[in-house]
Order: structure tokens, then C-alpha cells, then sequence
């Protein structure tokens, strides 16, 4: 016994076989256990993309240019806020040490402390 092909029983599903070639099949798969579980399987298979497929709900086209315009604005508004950046004052520019060896600390503190020391050599 010859069993039927997947792609013949995939036509025969979705109805796309001729007459003659749909009897034969129809014909076998009265007869074939395996072959009726292999169609089965297709048909649940094909029934179920068909169905989820006709309760996609589709946009329109006011709704999808409206997304489009969203998606738009909040990269204009990204690439603006991110090139445009306010110039820094020299006034409240803080610079931070940084030291390579833990013996300039000590020394940086202790000219700070001298530096706010009131001079007396000035009048």
C-alpha cells in the first residue's frame, strides 16, 4: 500500500486537490490509520492558523500614522536632548584630583589648609 504524500494530504486540507486525485485520497484515508492521524494533525493545524489569523485585529491606517508620528517625535526629541547640552560655567566647573600615588593626598590637603590660613605678610 502506497500512503499518501504530507503535501497531498496539505491540498486535500485546505481543498485545493481535483477530483480524481481528492477521491483516491479520501479513498486511502478510510483505510489508513496513519495516514487519517497524519490528516487529522494537518487539519487541527491549518484550522487553528486559520483562526488565529482571522482574529488579528488590524490597525488602521489613522492608528498606524498616528504610531508612526509618536515614534518620530520621541526620536526628534532624543537626538535633540541629547546633542543639545547647556555650556558649562567655568564658575561652578569642579575639578577633582586624582592621584597616582597615596602620598600626594597629604600634601594637596595640606596646601589647601595653608592656602585658607590668613596671610600675614600682606598689610
Amino acid at each position: 500500500m502506497t500512503h499518501v504524500t504530507d503535501d497531498v494530504l496539505l491540498l486535500l486540507a485546505y481543498g485545493d486537490l481535483d477530483g480524481a486525485e481528492r477521491d483516491s485520497a479520501s479513498r486511502h484515508l478510510a483505510e489508513c490509520a496513519d495516514c487519517r492521524s497524519r490528516f487529522d494533525a494537518l487539519e487541527r493545524a491549518r484550522a487553528a492558523v486559520d483562526w488565529s489569523l482571522a482574529d488579528e485585529p488590524r490597525p488602521s491606517r489613522r492608528r498606524t500614522a498616528a504610531i508612526v508620528g509618536a515614534i518620530s517625535l520621541a526620536a526628534a526629541l532624543a537626538a535633540l536632548l541629547l546633542t543639545a547640552r547647556p555650556a558649562s560655567s567655568p564658575a561652578l566647573a569642579v575639578t577633582v584630583p586624582r592621584y597616582t600615588s597615596p602620598g600626594l593626598a597629604s600634601i594637596d590637603s595640606m596646601l589647601t589648609q595653608l592656602e585658607q590660613e590668613p596671610t600675614h605678610a600682606i598689610p
